[in-house]
């Protein structure tokens, strides 16, 4: 009986652990900054239009921080990935999403709240 006790408790143990995302040696790491938002026809906002700059830094090791004129305002962590074959959503931590094509990303939250904001890599 202890037997089968202690096999049960390792295969739980096994099962519970979380998978570890990693980016590593992908082309999403880096920093990327707000260039454009748009929600149909005749809502358009840029860089040019707003006194203020927002960036996404995203790290080799999944961790993620958004930022407002150089102040962090959000951190967070990507738990998990999808590749549809044209774009690798990022799925994040207590937050949101993003969208990555081709060294850009699509966030719905920074810096508009239900729109479509751009953001370019950078380095």
């Amino acid at each position: 009986m202890r037997k089968l006790f202690y096999i049960g408790l390792i295969l739980l143990i096994h099962s519970c652990k979380k998978e570890k995302i990693s980016i590593q040696g992908t082309e999403i790491p880096g920093k990327y900054e707000w260039y454009i938002s748009y929600n149909g026809p005749g809502e358009l906002y840029s860089q040019m239009s707003s006194a203020d700059k927002y960036g996404i830094l995203i790290k080799d090791n999944g961790k993620v921080v958004y930022y407002k004129n150089s102040e962090i305002i959000i951190e967070t962590k990507i738990i998990r990935t999808h590749d549809n074959g044209v774009s690798t959503d990022l799925i994040l931590e207590n937050y949101n999403s993003l969208e990555y094509s081709s060294d850009k990303l699509l966030s719905q939250k920074i810096p508009y709240v239900g729109i479509e904001n751009q953001f370019l890599k950078i380095k």
